[in-house]
């Protein structure tokens, strides 16, 4: 078996030597030689051990996305669903666009509905009284009878303070 002598980045690869280069290439700029003797390397090719790991990880990491995916999507059609939009478009939605569609969810959700305060359920906020727990949604102000949401601390028609932070609401 005879072991040739190469040559990599200007180094003898047998005895470890710097050698002039002497392959006629005084035109070509150091980046081109380099680029040339890097695809000149051995490539060691993977196992088969080795292709058969990595698809397995591979398919594991897709499955858990695909599951990930898919929980999202049906936690989005069941919080749609409990507050009376349309799951099935939520669901769709999420199915398109996962993250965004929650992102989405959240805002319209906080735009068009209002949480309850006895029971923390989302719904209208035209409603006037909970529709799981009978809670009133509005009070009315004792000075001048404005109405305003409950957990609001100053009337936005006197500036009456209407509750303290510590004090607790009926």
């Amino acid at each position: 078996m005879k072991i040739e002598n190469q040559k990599v980045n200007g180094f003898d690869k047998k005895y470890g030597e710097s050698v002039p280069d002497q392959s006629g290439e005084k035109g070509m700029d150091n980046q081109e030689r380099s680029r040339r003797d890097f695809e000149d390397l051995p490539v060691t090719q993977p196992t088969a051990g080795a292709k058969i790991t990595l698809g397995i990880f591979g398919m594991i990491c897709l499955a858990a996305f695909g599951i990930y995916w898919l929980t999202v999507s049906a936690w989005l059609y069941q919080a749609a669903d409990k507050i009376g939009f349309h799951g099935f478009l939520w669901f769709l939605l999420a199915l398109i666009g996962n993250l965004f569609a929650v992102i989405l969810f959240v805002l319209v959700r906080s735009i068009l509905c209002s949480k309850c305060d006895g029971c923390g359920r989302w719904q209208d906020r035209k409603n006037k009284y909970c529709i799981s727990c009978g809670t009133a949604m509005f009070d009315s102000c004792p000075d001048c009878e404005a109405i305003y949401r409950n957990g609001t601390l100053y009337c936005s028609n006197c500036g009456r303070k209407l509750y303290d932070t510590g004090e607790a609401r009926d």
